[in-house]
């Protein structure tokens, strides 16, 4: 068993959606590369029917003291596509410097004396992956000691 002291609490696992992900591409080499840039992949879903518009999830344990990525360009062949992502379950996060855990009126980072509008703040609810069906219906889920 852990001892309390060496438990780490910088980590949170979350599910994540990526869309717009070419259907030639929705693999799994491609999901653990992705997920790799967020943090730990612990597991993944994928359709077993590709469609395209539909979404790609995977669980991953992040460093929540580190700011929400808001997406990432990856190369599939040719010029970068951008990969926006939402978080699914993702409850206080700071609009203004994307760190889980606190609101931008308690951000270091927020000029109080120069306050800005919500809408104009690097982060914002879209983060949110809205609410409902998680993944498509008919997914597999690949879990620890999945293949290579």
């Amino acid at each position: 068993m852990e001892q309390s002291s060496t438990i780490s609490l910088d980590r949170v696992s979350l599910w994540i959606r990526a869309a717009d992900i070419p259907i030639a591409f929705q693999t799994e080499r491609v999901i653990k590369s992705i997920a790799a840039r967020f943090g730990i992949l612990e597991c993944f879903k994928t359709p077993e029917k590709l469609v395209p518009n539909k979404f790609l999830r995977f669980k991953v344990s992040i460093d929540h003291t580190k700011p929400l990525l808001r997406g990432l360009f990856v190369r599939f062949g040719g010029e970068p596509i951008w990969i926006a992502v939402t978080y699914e379950s993702l409850l206080v996060f700071c609009f203004c410097c994307g760190v889980i855990g606190h609101q931008f009126h308690n951000c270091k980072e927020y000029d109080h004396d120069y306050p800005i509008e919500v809408a104009s703040m690097k982060f914002g609810a879209s983060l949110r992956a809205q609410s409902g069906c998680k993944g498509t219906p008919g997914t597999v889920v690949y879990t620890d000691g999945y293949a290579d």
